[in-house]
């Protein structure tokens, strides 16, 4: 990966419910289009059933924060590239935390 120049991060204005539908769509092989994802997804770090036990555990009404890290096709950046960026994001929202006080799936 030459920059993270054209790395994007959105946060979507979801959070409400149970969790289902957004784990279930992160992991699908196809786009809300009915295309197929290539490449498919895959879970990085994290446990999608633990996810969902911990979303429907919360009495609030929003229970969750999504969103997407993004790169250009031609950043390609490796699996050790891509987990200092993972490393470097949580340590940015989860200031002071260690990784068993929080939950989080990458996919």
């Amino acid at each position: 990966m030459r920059s993270t120049k054209d790395m994007l991060l959105k946060i979507f204005r979801y959070g409400k419910g149970n969790g289902d539908s957004a784990i279930s769509y992160l992991l699908s092989a196809y786009t809300s289009a009915k295309k197929k994802r290539i490449p498919q997804p895959e879970v990085l770090y994290g446990n999608p059933d633990l996810i969902k036990m911990c979303i429907k555990s919360i009495p609030y009404k929003w229970k969750y924060t999504s969103g997407v890290l993004s790169f250009a096709p031609e950043d390609a950046p490796t699996q050790d590239e891509l987990n200092a960026v993972i490393d470097t994001f949580e340590k940015m929202a989860f200031p002071g935390l260690e990784g068993n006080s929080y939950s989080i799936l990458w996919v």
